[in-house]
């Protein structure tokens, strides 16, 4: 594993961290900066960090100003649990705008880092911004910014973005119209919330998440927009077969039965949280799960079953 402090606890330099790589790790370091950085590329996909660091570095001695790889190797240290991975993930960002101040992933990521590692979503915003002004017509860099938004509270801008995001690129966007449904959930618009994720589901209809949020807004919404029980009901079982990945998938489907049947389905619901349980959860919702389906358990006043 690479150290990024020095034996005095004090942190190493970009270049100092860089130099300290051993680039052989990458069964493709001799086959030149761009075969390099695509090795690099595929390895970070599946969270092997420091071997696709090694690539990106090796990618970086045969072409040093290479702004994709520079892009790669703030990557692997923005995913390093470690506080001084924001500082060099930082830097190669940087550097990689540096050489190319177009690179809207690199805008991107620079706000992701602000935001996410550390906390500070309105610097995050200044780099959001600058992505969408680059590139007007991404969705991605749209929701970003709106995203952020959100997060941050600024639940009526969020809504401007979105919808400033719609005009400019249409409805064509599954992710969009999600996360502006997210947006309308958190500033207590149910009716819209429903419209925007059945816009999503018209795109992808095997969108997990968007079949979830569809359920918990249906819950609230009124007049024609407010589901049958049933109805909410399948939305929360199709989110779970979609995107079984998900904790709160599966536990609000077991509460939802659980609350409509006033208590009678306890056995079912409780089913639904030991499938959930033995579900191939991403790594960040393992912990997640656990507490919520504790919650359930205590709520419920229901023991957990043996294999809970």
């Amino acid at each position: 594993m690479l150290h990024l402090v020095d034996t005095d606890g004090n942190l190493l330099s970009l270049t100092q961290a860089l130099d300290r790589v051993d680039v052989t790790r990458c069964a493709q370091h001799k086959a030149g900066h761009r075969r390099a950085n695509s090795v690099g590329v595929e390895l970070l996909k599946r969270d092997a960090l420091d071997d696709a660091l090694a690539c990106f570095v090796a990618s970086l001695r045969h072409k040093m100003d290479f702004p994709p790889a520079l892009y790669g190797v703030g990557e692997t240290f923005a995913r390093r649990a470690s506080g001084s991975g924001f500082e060099l993930a930082k830097l190669s960002y940087e550097g990689a705008l540096s050489i190319w101040p177009h690179y809207v992933d690199a805008h991107i990521a620079l706000g992701d880092a602000w935001s996410r590692i550390r906390g500070d979503r309105v610097r995050a915003e200044t780099h959001y911004k600058r992505a969408v002004d680059l590139r007007p017509r991404d969705a991605l860099s749209w929701e970003a910014l709106a995203n952020n938004q959100r997060e941050r509270g600024a639940h009526a801008l969020s809504i401007e973005t979105y919808t400033r995001a719609i005009d400019s690129i249409g409805n064509g966007s599954a992710g969009l119209l999600y996360g502006f449904a997210r947006t309308l959930r958190a500033s207590g618009k149910y009716d819209e919330c429903v419209q925007k994720c059945n816009k999503a589901l018209d795109i992808a209809s095997e969108y997990g998440q968007a079949w979830h949020l569809l359920a918990l807004c249906s819950l609230d919404a009124a007049g024609g927009h407010r589901a049958s029980d049933a109805d909410v009901e399948m939305y929360f079982q199709k989110a779970v077969e979609l995107e079984p990945e998900f904790a709160a998938h599966h536990v609000d489907l077991a509460w939802h039965m659980y609350n409509i049947s006033a208590g009678e389905r306890i056995d079912a619901a409780r089913d639904v949280i030991a499938a959930g349980k033995k579900a191939e959860l991403y790594a960040d919702e393992r912990g997640v799960f656990e507490t919520l389906a504790q919650a359930f358990a205590s709520s419920t006043k229901a023991q957990p079953r043996d294999e809970l």
